[in-house]
């Protein structure tokens, strides 16, 4: 666990509001983090070939446990939704495994494995969406988020997010510059609040809102709370 310095981050928010009144780039704090290695030896097929360890940090790996949780962890579904059968393990569709194995089937997903799991969140969601850019105590939601509703959907929800309060942002679903800068700017729990209303008129507006709505407004309780490294 991180213990952060919540004195020294909200200091950091005043001064960066000073910052970008006088069109100056913003401070970021990221707290130390520690390099975890993971063993991919009882991975699945899915893993790089001749990939042996999994490196993520340790903030890294609570954001991905805590989704995988919400996700299901390794139960496996066949649901439908919107009208399509949607086989899914740890929170990972036929859909989304087709990014990595194109001729996958529902049997691939039943064999993927926790480790497997890590590897593709941490690829197509971590690294693809940018989550390091943000600021760190936004990254567990933009994570989980992304993962729901896909980087380019939730990279939208974020912008107007922002534009509830107050910005006047360009809705593309890409993390910019000054999405990234409006992002810094805004108090924590704030932002946070203003997401989370968001994704839940997102969910409103599916039509299976009637059918998983309540497990989708669950999921946004879970993670209306920061994790643990921050405090």
């Amino acid at each position: 666990m991180i213990q952060m310095d919540m004195r020294r981050i909200r200091m950091l928010k005043l001064i960066n509001r000073l910052r970008l009144f006088f069109d100056l780039p913003p401070i970021d704090y990221t707290p130390p983090v520690a390099v975890i290695e993971l063993s991919v030896k009882d991975a699945g097929e899915f893993m790089p070939e001749g990939l042996r360890l999994i490196e993520i940090t340790n903030i890294q790996k609570e954001v991905i446990d805590r989704t995988l949780t919400l996700e299901g962890n390794s139960k496996y579904t066949n649901y439908i939704e919107n009208g399509k059968r949607r086989p899914t393990k740890f929170g990972i569709t036929l859909d989304t495994l087709k990014v990595i194995k194109p001729n996958a089937t529902a049997s691939d997903i039943k064999k993927l494995t926790r480790i497997d799991a890590i590897g593709i969140y941490k690829d197509l969601y971590w690294e693809e969406g940018q989550v390091d850019k943000f600021p760190v105590y936004l990254q567990d939601i933009a994570f989980d988020g992304m993962v729901n509703h896909g980087v380019y959907g939730m990279a939208k929800v974020i912008q107007r997010s922002l534009n509830d309060l107050g910005n006047n942002l360009k809705v593309d679903g890409v993390i910019g510059s000054a999405t990234l800068n409006a992002l810094k700017s805004k108090d924590e729990k704030e932002i946070r609040n203003a997401i989370l209303n968001r994704r839940e008129r997102l969910y409103r507006g599916l039509r299976d809102w009637h059918k998983f709505g309540t497990g989708w407004l669950n999921r946004l309780k879970a993670v209306k709370e920061p994790p643990s490294y921050i405090v």
